[in-house]
Order: structure tokens, then C-alpha cells, then sequence
């Protein structure tokens, strides 16, 4: 059994991606700016009664991380893209060249 070098959560995102078709993880790009742009832009509650502290911490957190998921998500998504037509690419020229060749014997 082989061994998997083990690999980043971005890695593993573009991966996933490029499985897909290429318009898909495009698709997936504009709607996680879309959701992460909408949580970073909300503005933080003011601290109103004592005991809210915690939530109001977790909020900020939130906020922060979306803010730079907003950018750092769909970049990987659309890399993913990227490789995912890359392959489509080279699936469509194989498929041409064997298509193509007139004896119909793939030659090594």
C-alpha cells in the first residue's frame, strides 16, 4: 500500500476542484466571495449586557477569518478551475489523436 504525502486543506480544496468541471469550481469561486464578503462587511454588535463577552470575542473572530477567506477561498477555487480545464484540455487532444490515427493501434 502506498503512501500519500500529506497534503494541506488548500491542496486538498484545489484537488477537489479540479475534479469537477472547470465551470463549477468558477461558480464555487463567486459564491464563497459572495457568502465570505457578506459575513466580513456585517458590523459587530456593540457589547450591550455583561455575560456577552465570549460571543461578542467569537463574532470578531469570525469576522476576521471571513475577511481574509474572502480572498484566500475563491483563489484557490479558481486554481482548482484552472487545472480542472487543463485536463479537460488534454483529455479532448488525446481524444482527437486517437480518434485521428488511421490504423487505430495506440503506439507507445
Amino acid at each position: 500500500m502506498a503512501r500519500h504525502k500529506k497534503q494541506s486543506v488548500a491542496e486538498d480544496l484545489m484537488e477537489i476542484t479540479a475534479h469537477i468541471p472547470w465551470w463549477a469550481g468558477v461558480g464555487l469561486a463567486i459564491v464563497s466571495y459572495l457568502v465570505l464578503h457578506a459575513m466580513a462587511q456585517k458590523p459587530l454588535a456593540a457589547l450591550t449586557q455583561p455575560g456577552q463577552a465570549g460571543s461578542l470575542a467569537i463574532s470578531a473572530m469570525l469576522k476576521a477569518l471571513a475577511g481574509i477567506g474572502q480572498y484566500v477561498l475563491p483563489f484557490l477555487f479558481l486554481l482548482g478551475a484552472g487545472m480542472s480545464a487543463f485536463k479537460q484540455h488534454r483529455a479532448a487532444q488525446l481524444h482527437d489523436t486517437a480518434a485521428n490515427r488511421a490504423d487505430g493501434v495506440a503506439r507507445v
